[in-house]
């Protein structure tokens, strides 16, 4: 209802005239107070207070966009219910890592299992490069089948005359150590076909036994030569891990 401009009567003027004034105006007076007051019925200054409005009385469509400021919400009003979710579209989800602080996730916050490995939170994609040390492994941890484990071993002769191969073994690609073992005339070396790295390349050894380390970074064949003519036996052997 717009703002009101009841009819004022004039002291001591006939009843016959100022009555009705006095009528019209308490209508009009009666007809704004009875549900008709409108926004240009209060004043800027009127500060209504809360306790003024009906609980819940507020909808939806009268709060302003963004008008909800954190000052305005209470302390744990915004539970799992108010944030949005999906199984599917990431877009929507409501939580983003920049929402998380700093070592604010513990291990009590993610899944764990002794026994079904689908409730185990981290896989192998998780983990870094070179992160896992030796202080992070458990004793007894590690068994044979984690550390791949290969004991090989090669046995040959040869009574020709010239550069023979005695014995090879071929390995798959990491860190061993190897002995050559011979006897009869002539010298032994350790050759390798592939890629690998000798601790010693192209030694020669007198008939005994001769240690080398090899770090083999493909599949390569170790072989074990003979350098001088003479009837000779030779023996390989080979421990280490792979990759």
């Amino acid at each position: 209802m717009a703002i009101i401009f009841p009819p004022i009567p004039s002291a001591g003027l006939p009843n016959s005239t100022e009555d009705p004034k006095i009528a019209t105006a308490l209508g009009e007076i009666r007809d704004a107070i009875n549900g008709n007051l409108d926004d240009t019925n209060i004043a800027p200054a009127a500060n209504i207070d809360g306790a003024k409005l009906d609980d819940l009385s507020i909808p939806t469509a009268k709060i302003a966009d963004l008008g909800i400021t954190l000052a305005k919400m209470a302390a744990d009003s915004v539970n799992a219910d108010k944030l949005t979710d999906s199984a599917t579209t990431d877009s929507v989800r409501a939580v983003t890592t920049n929402h998380i602080r700093d070592k604010a996730v513990t291990d009590t916050k993610l899944s764990s299992s002794s026994s079904v490995n689908g409730d185990r939170a981290v896989d192998t994609n998780h983990i870094k490069t070179d992160a896992v040390t030796q202080a992070k492994i458990a004793d007894n941890a590690v068994g044979a089948a984690q550390a791949k484990v290969r004991v090989l071993w090669a046995t040959g002769s040869s009574s020709s005359s010239g550069e023979q191969v005695l014995a090879s073994v071929f390995v798959q690609p990491g860190r061993y150590m190897v002995l050559i073992k011979s006897a009869g005339a002539g010298t032994m070396q350790l050759t390798s076909t592939g890629a690998a790295t000798l601790s010693e390349p192209g030694a020669n050894t007198a008939p005994g036994e001769k240690w080398q380390l090899v770090e083999a970074t493909n599949g390569t064949t170790l072989q074990m030569k003979s350098t001088t003519t003479g009837t000779r036996t030779g023996h390989i052997y080979v421990i280490g891990i792979e990759n």
